[in-house]
């Protein structure tokens, strides 16, 4: 499968934040309210992939996930569910996570995203689950998909989200509509929408990667303020100057920053 050679640093930020929120969590375990945790890969592809940048093999996230587990112990049940729309992504994940792993506690499933958080269960005492869901989609994600991530999320509202896309496309979608004169919020939300329509009450963002067109734009919510900033991945909360000036760099074209930056010195 062909990669961006932005990938490999996408794949060090999704570990640094699963870590960091693992600890989290972790933490809070410690008390005995968690009943359990659960993770949700919707976009998992197969568990590795050739980099463009040294031509040698990467681990995805559903193997960073799995060693991240193996190696710590954790006083609740752990059920990971891997998703991906490809047959054969899921077949080459589960010999790569079986055999090469040795991680053989998960459930696999080969469905459109949205089908598969209509279709998890966690059981009914919301209180006592906790976990992530791990949204890496190919595209941008439309109103219509957000809202099954919404929904999902408000019926477990202890699980955090994580959610990384391409800003430019998006930004591309809604200027298209616009400049044809569709309400474009029929079909997709800015940047700052989606956050405030996922409903979680605390955000972090990774800074903007220095070359990278796409603007791939790494998001972590959770109800759950988590300390400080993870300054040696780049990662900082949208409550500081940083993050929102991250956050406006992904969210305004090259036109709106100069419209705004014109204003400045009117």
């Amino acid at each position: 499968m062909k990669v961006s050679p932005i990938t490999d640093t996408k794949q060090e930020t999704f570990e640094a934040c699963l870590r960091w929120h693992l600890s989290v969590v972790k933490a809070i375990g410690s008390r005995g309210i968690i009943g359990s945790y659960n993770y949700l890969d919707c976009f998992c592809g197969e568990g590795h992939y050739i980099s463009p940048n040294d031509n040698k093999e990467h681990e995805g996230s559903p193997v960073i996930f799995s060693k991240a587990v193996m190696a710590d112990y954790f006083p609740f049940p752990i059920n990971p569910y891997f998703n991906d729309k490809k047959q054969e992504h899921i077949t080459q994940l589960e010999t790569r996570l079986r055999f090469d792993v040795d991680f053989q506690e998960f459930e696999l499933f080969n469905m459109d995203f949205q089908d598969f958080l209509n279709s998890v269960h966690l059981g009914r005492d919301k209180k006592a689950i906790y976990g992530l869901v791990y949204l890496d989609p190919y595209k941008q994600l439309t109103l219509d998909e957000l809202a099954t991530v919404r929904s999902f999320l408000s019926r477990y509202s202890r699980i955090d989200v994580m959610l990384n896309f391409p800003a430019t496309s998006l930004k591309r979608c809604i200027g298209a509509r616009e400049k044809s004169g569709y309400n474009y919020s029929d079909e997709y939300l800015s940047i700052d929408a989606t956050l405030d329509y996922l409903g979680k009450k605390h955000w972090w963002i990774r800074l903007p990667i220095q070359g990278d067109k796409s603007q791939w734009c790494f998001l972590l919510g959770s109800n759950y303020e988590f300390n400080g900033a993870y300054r040696k991945f780049n990662i900082t909360s949208l409550k500081t100057e940083k993050g929102r000036e991250a956050l406006e760099h992904f969210a305004l074209t090259n036109e709106q920053k100069q419209n705004k930056l014109q204003r400045s010195f009117l």
